[in-house]
């Protein structure tokens, strides 16, 4: 079994950035998935981090709120937003309702593929499980 916080302290994800402090990070990953549709909620396994460009959220960020609760009722263990096209930056208050309900909200750099992210990611899921 592989925390986030495991996950996120692997020196080749050191550029990948947890913006909330309070974020419950001891919790199991158990896969890893790319997505940009805001009912994804619906189709996902537990305990995966999602993985996002977050295009749908570019001129509303404060939806992002409610898509976090859809992701923790899902029983998801974060959100990885790539922050470059349509995201420059995550608005404070999405920051701050992340961290009151201790969801994990990463950043990822523009220059980082989500793809290559989520193979790496999930190869170290694979051989821990292995393991």
């Amino acid at each position: 079994m592989t925390t986030l916080r495991e996950l996120l302290q692997l020196p080749r994800f050191s550029a990948i950035n947890l913006l909330n402090s309070e974020a419950n990070l001891d919790v199991a990953v158990t896969s890893i998935e790319i997505t940009e549709t805001p009912d994804v909620a619906l189709f996902i396994p537990k305990n995966v981090l999602i993985l996002s460009t977050a295009m749908v959220f570019k001129d509303k960020q404060e939806d992002l709120i409610p898509f976090i609760d859809s992701l923790i009722k899902a029983n998801a263990v974060g959100l990885g937003i790539k922050i470059s096209r349509f995201l420059k930056e995550i608005d404070p208050k999405v920051i701050a309702y992340a961290n009151e309900k201790k969801f994990a909200l990463i950043t990822i750099p523009g220059a980082y593929p989500l793809g290559s992210l989520l193979h790496q990611m999930q190869n170290f899921l694979w051989n821990s499980k292995e393991e």
